[in-house]
């Protein structure tokens, strides 16, 4: 599937749910961004892994000093442990993001999966920021 097929995928299912999007990034690299809950969502359209669904939720949270992003990658791993599916990403830099990450075949299987990848994402960012304030929440699957 090449690029522009996946952007008109993910756009005909974003605009079905009256979701406002933009598309941005360079040719063969672009995205879809978007708003949900008041956070802003990433939908790459790479055509390099036509199988591949990734949904990104960048920069909840930058950690600058050096105790804060070993606590940032702490809390990443143990998210990471008991989370289905999200994947939390602390970077060089210290910046925090979360990703949904699957394979799905035929790529047109997102439809069913992509409200749980939200909600997932969503219920991540909350997991993330109740543990760097130093309170435990229980966690959904």
């Amino acid at each position: 599937m090449t690029t522009s097929a996946k952007l008109a995928l993910f756009s005909k299912e974003l605009t079905s749910r009256g979701i406002a999007f933009e598309t941005l990034g360079d040719t063969g690299h672009e995205f879809l961004t978007f708003r949900y809950r008041d956070l802003q969502f990433l939908l790459p359209a790479e055509a390099s892994d036509p199988k591949f669904f990734l949904m990104i939720l960048p920069g909840i949270y930058r950690a600058t000093e050096t105790e804060d992003k070993q606590r940032a990658l702490a809390i990443a791993n143990e998210l990471n442990r008991q989370r289905k599916v999200v994947k939390a990403q602390v970077a060089e830099g210290g910046e925090v993001s979360l990703a949904i990450e699957m394979f799905l075949d035929p790529i047109e299987t997102f439809r069913p999966v992509f409200e749980r990848s939200l909600q997932c994402l969503f219920e991540t960012w909350i997991l993330f920021g109740a543990r760097v304030m130093g309170h435990q929440v229980a966690a959904a699957a």
